[in-house]
């Protein structure tokens, strides 16, 4: 079995992953209250208006397994950082996440590198152990 290079680059895809498999699992929503509303009965027509829901997926088995690894690495940032990789994970801009943490844009890219250089080099140093 390969083992991964953890680059700052693999690092940051394996958040945006978590971000989605996060998205894909079930919600928390508590079951078994019921509504006392008819159901509504749409006719040929109707349906044939409506716009189609989009398909929501379930999360893979091993996806979940790479994302609960992902979740472990965030021990090793601290929580300025790990506000920017969640940001950053999510796909905000670089300039809605400069405003939401008052971090100039430029600076709010090299913590975000820095932090993903830090998570790389445990990574690897943790390959090498095992």
């Amino acid at each position: 079995m390969s083992q991964t290079i953890w680059t700052t680059g693999v690092v940051a895809n394996r958040f945006e992953e978590a971000v989605e498999t996060l998205n894909k699992l079930p919600s928390g929503a508590v079951r078994g209250y019921a509504a006392f509303w008819p159901d509504v009965i749409y006719t040929p027509a109707e349906l044939a208006r409506q716009t189609s829901k989009p398909v929501k997926l379930n999360a893979l088995p091993d996806q979940i397994t790479r994302m609960e690894q992902t979740l472990m690495w965030i021990e090793w940032a601290n929580e300025g950082e790990r506000k920017l990789i969640w940001l950053r994970a999510y796909q905000m801009t670089w300039r809605e996440i400069a405003r939401r943490t008052g971090y100039p844009r430029t600076s709010a890219q090299r913590y975000w590198q820095g932090a993903l250089t830090k998570i790389a080099v445990s990574l690897e140093e943790k390959n090498r152990i095992d």
